[in-house]
């Protein structure tokens, strides 16, 4: 299989694991996930990817947390 077959395949399985987003998070998240396989196959390993991620989820968090803590 080649690479950009696999990179199509990783990304629509990402993005279908977020499906309760709605089908425009399902886009999105699998758009990310084109370019997060992009990154990890010209660096080579996942450290990258891994740590963008979780900055992602964390900024995430802290925008959810601060919309929630202001309506308090």
């Amino acid at each position: 299989m080649s690479a950009s077959v696999a990179v199509v395949v990783a990304s629509v399985l990402f993005g279908s694991l977020h499906v309760y987003e709605g089908v425009g998070g399902v886009v999105l998240i699998a758009c990310l996930g084109v370019m997060y396989a992009v990154v990890a196959l010209r660096l080579g390993n996942l450290r990258a990817v891994i740590v963008a991620h979780v900055l992602q989820d964390f900024l995430a968090f802290a925008v959810i947390m601060t919309r929630h803590l202001r309506c308090a």
